[in-house]
């Protein structure tokens, strides 16, 4: 990557508008700059530089173009079976769009296979994808050891199922759950959130896979929904004195020489 990069978050918020400018759906975007940054932050510390990535659930593909602009070079998985996925000609631009960012693409996954090489990837990272799962993570988790190297990283990042607002949701007496008139509505398969964890739980779940965790933070990547400045100040606030309370959570683990799938 290039040093200057790391060192300019004007240059990270000019890589975040020309991702906006040229995404197919820049509404999903437009608000991902903090999350971002987080992410960048988190790569420089542990010092990868210009590897190989794989995106597991790269979905809309704005985070995997933000990795490819900062130096990655970049591949990506899905099945690309959401609703949106499938409106127009959505999923024609999409694949566009990750030609123009350099990003090579497989649209299967259903057998867990991947046209690359096994033990290819120096970095995996699965982003708000593991909280859609209808069943165990642990297949996923067993295919993204299998691709990555041994001393390889692998970042997840979910939304925290005990964050503030669903604290407050629960004491007066609303849910915690996706909305019900989303999941009324909509054709099955659900696609949408199924189980969100904690980080304890999150934990679990790596290190049972035989992954080795070596850093975990809290980070807030939807307070932009909140309703005013003064609001947003009075939370980023709270999530400082108790992390926990935070919108997100991001883990960094390990492949040791010694994993095998659980």
């Amino acid at each position: 990557m290039n040093g200057n990069i790391y060192n300019s978050i004007n240059r990270l918020k000019d890589i975040h508008s020309k991702i906006v400018a040229s995404h197919p759906i820049p509404e999903d975007s437009v608000n991902i700059l903090q999350e971002l940054i987080t992410y960048f932050n988190v790569l420089s510390e542990i010092g990868v530089t210009g590897d190989h990535l794989l995106d597991i659930g790269c979905g809309g593909m704005e985070k995997t173009a933000f990795f490819s602009s900062i130096g990655f070079d970049c591949y990506g998985c899905d099945d690309f079976s959401d609703p949106w996925h499938l409106e127009g000609n959505i999923l024609e631009k999409l694949i566009r769009f990750a030609k123009v960012n350099n990003i090579k693409l497989h649209s299967q996954m259903e057998e867990y296979e991947l046209p690359w090489p096994e033990k290819f990837f120096e970095i995996v990272v699965i982003l708000s994808v593991i909280e859609h799962l209808h069943d165990t993570p642990r297949n996923l988790l067993n295919f993204a050891g299998k691709y990555l190297k041994s001393g390889g990283y692998l970042v997840v990042s979910m939304p925290n199922s005990v964050n503030l607002r669903k604290r407050i949701h629960v004491l007066l007496g609303k849910t915690n759950y996706p909305p019900i008139k989303d999941f009324y509505n909509s054709d099955p398969p659900w696609r949408g959130h199924v189980r969100e964890y904690t980080m304890n739980e999150t934990v679990y779940i790596l290190e049972q896979n035989n992954f080795v965790v070596e850093r975990c933070l809290y980070f807030n990547a939807f307070s932009w929904k909140l309703t005013t400045a003064v609001v947003r100040k009075i939370y980023d606030l709270l999530c400082k004195i108790c992390p926990s309370l935070s919108d997100s959570f991001l883990i960094v683990s390990k492949k040791s020489g010694s994993w095998h799938p659980a």
